[in-house]
């Protein structure tokens, strides 16, 4: 085993460290993911990572990647489940238990003194977990935060990073994603598919940047409400709001002058059928707004269309791929003390996937 682990430790972090831990907050509705409680916002944390050089020998698991991709990741895009050319990537975070509580070992003798809440050091048996909050479960949990990048067409996993449970779907997928492009800049996705978590400008601006189609389901409380454009008033999802109070409807982006079109509510075959009308077009009010004043807002496809959401729909490869990996084999299950073993067993399972894949290649 500590052949596959390039580290002369078994864990990232000390054994021996401060008890201090930001803690979260309990979500208010249920199946709500936990805020961030990080103090690096993601902008920042793009900024520092684009300037950040990877080298694959220089990670604990250099070794065990280097297997993956020669052996088994080559070989799907050899077969062609994979493919780098026109590939489609969705990320999701997924909690990983791996205790069934939070535990540490005072190194002091406060205890003996009736102190119990001192600041003094203490033994982590699992220095690299910590608490984080299970929205599918609705429970807190110990353990690690695994971000899988996924292969939307055959469901095939393609980079893992564990994190400390606590840590942002936002964030994991910054860290995991400079890293898979550094170690495969040949498997940069085309497409890039990720739930409302991710949702914030500065992931547009990467997206952009990489030229990468994002298809991000929308945030409404990053939103500002109330905003308008020329005197129209904007719902929190940049959809003018007409002056009956009603959502247009939308038509399409004209992407030679990159503007996204909207259409009166109460059109039907050609006509506004609109009891007070606002405009004497027979069509009814158009507003047509300019994508590049908010490229959160205003993609191409639009989220209203048929285009968007079938590829979105695409994104819950990341739910399959990892029920395989938690569920069919039994990832939970283990008892490993160590982010080394725990790293050992995630990449195995990964292996073992794309032998399934190649398995029903031979079948058909």
């Amino acid at each position: 085993m500590s052949r596959l682990w390039d580290l002369p430790t078994d864990n990232y972090s000390q054994h021996v460290k401060p008890p201090q831990q930001k803690k979260l907050k309990k979500p208010k509705k249920k199946g709500q993911k936990a805020d961030s409680i990080e103090s690096e916002t993601v902008a920042d944390l793009i900024e520092r990572l684009s300037k950040a050089s990877f080298r694959i020998d220089a990670e604990a698991y250099a070794t065990l990647y280097k297997i993956f991709r020669s052996c088994f990741l080559d070989q799907s895009i050899s077969c062609g489940l994979v493919k780098p050319e026109k590939l489609r990537i969705s990320g999701d975070g997924t909690p990983v238990v791996t205790s069934a509580r939070f535990r540490s070992h005072h190194t002091c003798d406060c205890w003996k003194n009736g102190i119990f809440d001192c600041s003094c050091n203490r033994y982590f048996p699992q220095p690299d977990c910590n608490v984080g909050w299970d929205s599918s479960r609705d429970a807190w949990y110990f353990g690690y935060d695994m971000y899988l990048l996924t292969d939307t067409e055959h469901d095939l996993p393609l980079f893992p990073l564990l994190h400390q449970a606590s840590k942002h779907d936002s964030h994991g997928f910054c860290e995991t994603f400079f890293r898979h492009i550094a170690f495969s800049p040949d498997l940069k996705p085309k497409q890039l598919l990720l739930d409302s978590a991710h949702d914030s400008m500065a992931m547009y601006h990467l997206c952009q940047r990489e030229h990468i189609q994002p298809f991000i389901d929308l945030n409404l409380g990053n939103s500002k409400k109330g905003d308008d454009y020329h005197g129209v008033t904007l719902g929190p999802d940049g959809i003018p709001i007409c002056s009956a109070g009603l959502k247009m409807k939308s038509h399409g982006n004209d992407l030679q002058r990159q503007y996204a079109k909207f259409i009166c509510p109460k059109m039907s075959k050609g006509t506004c059928t609109c009891e007070s009308p606002c405009s004497s077009a027979k069509y009814g009010r158009t507003c047509s707004i300019p994508m590049e004043s908010n490229i959160r807002l205003y993609n191409s496809p639009s989220r209203e269309s048929v285009d968007w959401k079938t590829t979105y729909n695409s994104r819950t490869s990341s739910e399959r791929c990892n029920k395989r990996i938690k569920n069919d084999y039994l990832l939970e299950d283990a008892k490993h003390k160590s982010t080394k073993l725990w790293y050992i067993r995630v990449y195995l399972i990964m292996m073992v996937l794309h032998l399934d894949a190649w398995d029903n290649i031979a079948d058909t």
